[in-house]
């Protein structure tokens, strides 16, 4: 307030009544703002979180991973005539972020082809409950030769106050999983690959 009697010259009840107004006009766009996003993504309209401020999409998916674990080779395949190297995977979804999720919902399918022919897995949905801060959920199991597919997971998730997402995530083929995205999980207790969510409105 007293910025704009220095500035303009304003008594103080002119100051506080362009300071009221200022702060309506700032309040509505970010009201305009945040139900711009809501739109764009595809979220159920909520009030903003308690500071005040929205949360936009990234921010709530920020550290809501799929996590890809190696499984122990068994002791028959790293003898001969096997190759030593590793043929089965679990994928999970991992919470490590901020939220409570419920529901959690999942569509997945996979393809792989050229130009000229295109095959493609079948499309399954699933409810996969609910996933606490610090939690995590079996998605399914992979092996090497679902992996010379590009696999792809589309998500419902609901969040605790009432809004609405939809993410997605996908795996490149078997040559995703590489020693840039291998770290430990903490909520694994081992290490995995890790696949962060993104907002459904960004391509892949």
């Amino acid at each position: 307030m007293s910025m704009f009697r220095n500035v303009f010259g304003l008594g103080p009840t002119e100051a506080e009544r362009l300071t009221a107004i200022m702060r309506k006009y700032d309040a509505e766009q970010d009201a305009l703002a945040w139900a711009k996003y809501c739109e764009k993504y595809g979220i159920r309209w909520a009030p903003p979180n308690r500071l005040g401020l929205p949360r936009l999409p990234e921010e709530r998916l920020k550290n809501i991973s799929g996590v890809v674990v190696p499984m122990p080779i068994p002791e028959e395949r790293k003898k001969p005539p096997y190759l030593p190297i590793v043929t089965d995977y679990k994928l999970f979804l991992v919470n490590e972020g901020d939220h409570y999720l419920a529901p959690v919902n999942l569509y997945t399918g996979g393809f792989v082809g050229t130009e000229d022919r295109v095959v493609e897995t079948s499309r399954t949905s699933r409810y996969l409950g609910v996933l606490p801060q610090g939690g995590s959920v079996l998605i399914e199991h992979l092996d090497i030769y679902i992996l010379d597919f590009v696999l792809w997971y589309h998500f419902d998730l609901g969040f605790a106050d009432g809004v609405d997402l939809k993410a997605w995530f996908n795996i490149g083929k078997a040559y995703a999983l590489n020693k840039n995205n291998l770290r430990y999980c903490p909520v694994l207790g081992t290490n995995g690959h890790y696949f962060p969510l993104n907002p459904l409105s960004k391509a892949s």
